[in-house]
């Protein structure tokens, strides 16, 4: 029984990143990858997702300050823009609030660079701003960070 649930669990999860748009590899030539992985390097500090989902959990049930890690305080955490929601398939902004869909899935915690953290803020990403430092909530898993849209956006309108 558990297996079958982790395995329904599994496909609903790789579903979703399937579908998301942010997910979407673009092909590229090799030098302009090599460049996009330096700069993931560079910018993209290590991994936050522990450190940030039990901050998050123990402040859910506390009165107590963890560091600014809190859900009200991750700045993007709803999408609000007509053309993302129709990027994800709903007719409108109003019909994806509405079927409850609209709170980005953030599946990687990672700390980054402040330089990064004002791109991605811009970008209509999940960031969080902590004592701990600052933190993007990616929305997608399962390939190099480097592969991400919003990444090579960012590479091609600052760096490129």
């Amino acid at each position: 029984m558990a297996l079958h649930y982790k395995l329904n669990f599994f496909k609903r999860v790789v579903s979703k990143i399937l579908a998301s748009p942010t997910c979407l590899y673009n092909y590229m030539d090799g030098d302009k990858q090599r460049h996009l992985d330096t700069f993931v390097q560079r910018e993209v500090i290590m991994l936050a997702s522990h450190l940030v989902e039990d901050l998050l959990e123990a402040a859910m049930y506390s009165d107590k300050d963890f560091g600014g890690v809190e859900l009200d305080n991750i700045e993007n955490l709803y999408i609000t823009d007509e053309a993302t929601a129709k990027d994800y398939g709903y007719s409108s902004l109003e019909a994806m609030q509405e079927s409850g869909e609209d709170r980005q899935e953030i599946y990687e915690w990672w700390f980054v660079s402040p330089w990064l953290y004002e791109r991605l803020k811009e970008a209509g990403e999940p960031v969080l701003d902590s004592n701990y430092g600052y933190i993007w909530g990616r929305t997608c898993t399962g390939q190099a960070i480097s592969l991400d849209a919003v990444i090579e956006k960012i590479f091609d309108r600052f760096i490129a």
